[in-house]
């Protein structure tokens, strides 16, 4: 699950929360919500049906299908999340219109995404994406125009951050990029933000 969502999720996810994960995967995050943070009601969507059965085999509540199914699932929710799944959505407005139906008043969106930025990390920034392009991740972020998607989209972002340091392995580029977080001057690879629905 890793540490930036863990350390997200048990800062703003308590035992009476209803949780809501839009690309829930082989249901990592939700047996981690269910079973050790015992939260209140957990569901998942996920789009691959190979991922969903795997899921459901853990024990995790998860439904297959895309983000449009959360309109017919009884109930709102407190926070709605999405780990590295919205640079994947074609209908972004559609989506958000969605989360905030099914978000309680005062609900949390929770996500991760690429940071578009970190090819600025490169020599060549830009010739390259350094991540997938269309059709695989159709939008590309920076702090900037995720924080103007969601204010656009009804919510006040609490908090929008970078990874502040590079994957771990051998490399020289590891390196130069481990010493370029420790003067500021390194784009993070991932996003996380936590917006409240207003």
């Amino acid at each position: 699950m890793g540490y930036n969502r863990k350390t997200i999720i048990n800062r703003y996810v308590k035992k009476s929360s209803k949780v809501l994960e839009i690309g829930s995967g082989i249901g990592l995050v939700g047996y981690y919500l269910t079973n050790i943070a015992k939260i209140s009601r957990y569901t998942g969507i996920e789009i691959d049906e190979q991922s969903h059965l795997k899921a459901i085999q853990l024990g995790v509540n998860s439904q297959n299908g895309d983000f449009r199914m959360m309109s017919a699932i009884d109930g709102a929710f407190d926070i709605v999340m999405m780990w590295e799944v919205l640079e994947h959505i074609q209908e972004i407005e559609e989506l958000f219109t969605l989360v905030n139906d099914k978000l309680n008043k005062g609900g949390l969106f929770i996500a991760s995404v690429p940071n578009y930025n970190k090819r600025k990390n490169f020599k060549t920034p830009e010739d390259e994406l350094f991540q997938s392009g269309p059709p695989i991740h159709l939008n590309f972020f920076t702090k900037e125009s995720l924080s103007n998607t969601l204010t656009r989209n009804g919510f006040e972002i609490l908090r929008l951050k970078e990874k502040k340091f590079p994957y771990f392995n051998k490399s020289l580029n590891y390196i130069t990029s481990s010493l370029k977080s420790l003067v500021g001057n390194y784009h993070g690879s991932t996003l996380y933000v936590v917006a409240r629905k207003l």
